[in-house]
């Protein structure tokens, strides 16, 4: 056995291997284009370094998208036929991956947990365990896991600035959002092309709604986090939601246009991002021409393959479907998100927990039955959280809520939800926008004028 530069033992006598292996999982750490060449290299040197197979499998499981379980599940065949060659840690990760693979992703992400109890530096193991406590909604874990290993390392560690920036995250998202901000900046310190730090700080701005900093923070630090990243488009796609609470809407669509809808590789996390996007655009009246044509289209050529499998990623397909008038498409993803919620897995329970509501809700709204929507979104809101996403990508939720309460002049429930977000974030120009629009339906113009006079002052 050789050992990684985190002291990390891999079933291999060849140096090289090891090598290649440390570039590819160092490229896929930092979100960098070429971890793919760096596999393919690794494995053609040695095709039995079946350690590297466990990497490529774990690389395809972040990516979220239906189309790679069978290979997931081929590599796991294949690693699990030579198991006797593994070590107590490879097979850790080969039960992670084994659990992954059929749909349980809360158990993938205890056995990847266990691993790092023993092996607090398998910078692989905290790399893909972090992102399924992402995938899954587990806020808990996606701060400390991390923080579990934190004091094993220090700064002579490779990659520390790496784990700083899950910490960060971890911490946004559990609020605690000055914290999260200065290891989200150290980590951009110790090492600026770190897109994973640099958009846990993009996440503290935006929660805690100082825009024109988040503004200043990516277009000032562009090279760092824009080229050769495989993180830019939901870099891109954070910078324009800052324009969006800017009201700057031009702004917006010109990154959406240039930036956001990236249509190769026609990934499923762009496409969410791309939705993302045009759905609040929408919601504050902004005409978007033929782009949810385009955009209902891509999602409709996806469907057959990635249709039901992931319920964050139902959601995003659900309202560009709605949205492009694409109902054919839309039901068959229903019956895709049904098949899927009679499965006994955590994708099985995100289906029926929270897609299938969803589902309802979104077409409710599309058909303008609002009432409905409003009352299926007060039932699953507050179990949103299960399908995964962060804080900021979960808010297209909250945005629908409010938006069907406004379009089916549902005045009360319009002013509560909009209470709610005005409470929250004092500082958003769109919350008092929200707000104006609640009270214009109440019929209390004053307080509608207010809020806009707040939102304007805001904007100055």
């Amino acid at each position: 056995m050789l050992k990684t530069h985190h002291g990390i033992e891999l079933t291999t006598d060849n140096a090289k291997v090891v090598d290649l292996y440390e570039k590819a999982l160092n490229h896929v750490q930092r979100y960098e284009g070429g971890a793919g060449a760096k596999i393919k290299e690794m494995l053609t040197e040695q095709p039995d370094f079946w350690a590297g197979h466990l990497l490529f499998g774990s690389v395809l499981a972040t990516a979220t998208e239906a189309r790679f379980m069978p290979k997931i599940r081929k590599i796991v065949e294949q690693v699990s036929a030579n198991r006797e060659k593994l070590n107590e840690r490879e097979r850790g990760h080969l039960a992670a991956l084994d659990a992954f693979g059929q749909g349980n992703w809360r158990d993938a992400a205890f056995h990847w947990g266990q691993v790092l109890t023993d092996h607090p530096h398998d910078t692989l193991a905290l790399h893909v365990a972090h992102q399924v406590d992402f995938m899954t909604g587990d806020d808990y874990n996606l701060m400390n896991r991390a923080a579990r290993v934190l004091p094993e390392w220090n700064e002579d560690i490779p990659n520390y600035a790496n784990l700083l920036g899950m910490y960060a995250f971890g911490l946004e998202e559990n609020n605690f959002f000055s914290k999260a901000e200065d290891f989200g900046r150290l980590c951009c310190a110790l090492d600026p092309r770190d897109a994973w730090g640099h958009h846990a700080v993009g996440h503290v701005l935006e929660m805690e709604a100082r825009f024109d900093e988040g503004i200043s923070w990516y277009e000032g630090r562009q090279p760092d986090w824009a080229d050769d990243s495989e993180l830019s488009v939901h870099n891109w796609w954070h910078l324009a939601l800052y324009y969006v609470e800017r009201e700057d809407f031009a702004g917006a669509l010109s990154l959406f246009d240039q930036q956001v809808s990236v249509e190769e590789p026609d990934y499923v996390l762009r496409l969410m991002d791309a939705t993302a996007l045009l759905w609040r655009l929408h919601l504050r009246g902004i005409d978007c021409g033929d782009r949810w044509t385009s955009l209902g289209e891509r999602w409709a050529s996806k469907v057959a393959v990635e249709g039901g499998f992931y319920a964050f990623n139902d959601f995003h397909a659900m309202l560009a479907l709605m949205m492009a008038e694409r109902w054919q498409d839309f039901n068959q993803l229903s019956d895709q998100i049904s098949a899927q919620a009679k499965q006994p897995t955590t994708l099985g329970a995100m289906a029926r927990e929270v897609s299938m509501p969803l589902l309802k809700a979104v077409e409710a709204y599309g058909r303008n039955k609002c009432q409905e929507a409003v009352s299926i979104l007060d039932r699953v809101k507050p179990l949103v959280y299960r399908f995964g996403g962060s804080e900021a990508q979960r808010d297209a939720v909250d945005q629908l809520h409010i938006g069907a309460a406004l379009k089916g002049g549902l005045s009360g429930a319009a002013l509560a939800l909009t209470h709610e977000r005005t409470l929250k974030k004092e500082e958003s120009p769109l919350a008092w926008r929200f707000a104006g629009e609640a009270y214009k339906l109440m019929g209390d113009a004053e307080a509608a004028n207010k809020a806009d006079k707040q939102a304007a002052l805001l904007l100055a």
